[in-house]
């Protein structure tokens, strides 16, 4: 997934400290899932790309499953994989 930035020559969030989000590990337990979950919050991309299995394990983990369901709809998937966008 990493590729998609050297390939869109965009930035990944920048508000979010970790690059690889990860149930558990990444961002850690504590204050810095809490700064993940408030810049999402806060200022909510315009679109996500993600695999299937992080979709139903990282974001509860972070606590934003709620926002995400309300806030964006999935654009394409590709296999195990989807682009969700800001309505």
């Amino acid at each position: 997934m990493q590729i998609l930035y050297a390939l869109t020559r965009r930035d990944s969030f920048r508000k979010i400290p970790v690059f690889d989000l990860q149930e558990g590990d990444a961002p850690v337990p504590g204050r810095q899932v809490e700064r993940v979950r408030a810049a999402i919050r806060s200022a909510p991309p315009y679109w996500i790309v993600t695999d299937l299995v992080s979709y139903h394990k990282v974001l509860p983990y972070i606590g934003i499953t709620p926002e995400i369901r309300d806030r964006y709809v999935f654009e394409k998937k590709f296999g195990r994989y989807a682009i969700l966008k800001n309505r």
